[in-house]
């Protein structure tokens, strides 16, 4: 603190807001107060939150020439990462730990639908499934992979209070096998669920969750938008692609 004070210490990188930010507060602290920061700082216990883990080769790699168990290990580093933490504000966290939940609910069931489209075996859909939803449990997971087929699976997940989402793309599907009406239905769901995290709690940090996850659905947008225009496709179907806050 004092090299940042005198100037003899400088960030490695310039570039970052908060590295001009160290640096004013340090020259604007007194001696005593750099002392109290250290002893504060020290104080606090040392809490490992992630843990490296060394091997020879990555996981194996869906033999279908896609990414998807890579995605797969990176989303299950994501819940896990952020459901540990709404721990840590058990006051505070309790909308946004429910709003995770959802959030997972809603992949399992995209994960499930995916890949009985693709006819892929029980056991192996298993692997790629998450049991810390919020209404889909670790038995009805297992139900819904064992089942015949997508069809039956969109069937079932009537009985869990997805009726709705799956009304008007269960006919694409069965037609045309396409999941792209039910996936941006699922994710309006999800959308309306952020909302409440920005208007229920206004003085709580899941305004800050709900913020966030609102502009990580408006990127998508603005990736759907540029796409769509660069390989010419029609209006209408770019705009079935938004997902829009109704």
């Amino acid at each position: 603190m004092k090299d940042f004070r005198s100037g003899a210490r400088k960030s490695s990188d310039p570039r970052k807001p908060n590295a001009i930010s160290m640096t004013r507060f340090a020259e604007a602290m007194t001696d005593q107060e750099i002392v109290a920061a250290a002893k504060y700082f020290g104080g606090i216990k040392w809490t490992p939150w992630t843990k490296a883990v060394e091997a020879d080769t990555i996981p194996r790699v869906y033999p279908y020439g896609n990414l998807f168990e890579i995605e797969n290990q990176l989303d299950r580093y994501y819940y896990d990462t952020l459901l540990a933490f709404t721990q840590r504000i058990p006051g505070q966290g309790t909308l946004f730990k429910a709003f995770l939940e959802n959030e997972i609910d809603i992949l399992n069931i995209k994960t499930i639908l995916r890949l009985k489209r693709e006819d892929m075996p029980a056991k192996e859909i298993g692997r790629y499934i998450f049991f810390s939803g919020a209404r889909l449990r670790r038995e009805a997971l297992l139900k819904l992979i064992h089942l015949p087929d997508v069809n039956a699976v969109v069937a079932a997940l009537r009985r869990y209070g997805y009726a709705k989402l799956l009304d008007e793309g269960e006919e694409r599907l069965k037609g045309e096998r396409t999941l792209i009406d039910i996936e941006i239905h699922l994710n309006h769901y999800l959308l309306d669920r952020a909302a409440l995290l920005l208007h229920q709690n206004p003085l709580s940090i899941d305004v800050i969750l709900g913020y966030m996850f609102a502009k990580e659905v408006e990127i998508r947008n603005l990736k759907t938008l540029i796409k769509g225009r660069q390989l010419g496709l029609d209006e209408d179907f770019i705009s079935r692609e938004l997902i829009l806050h109704r």
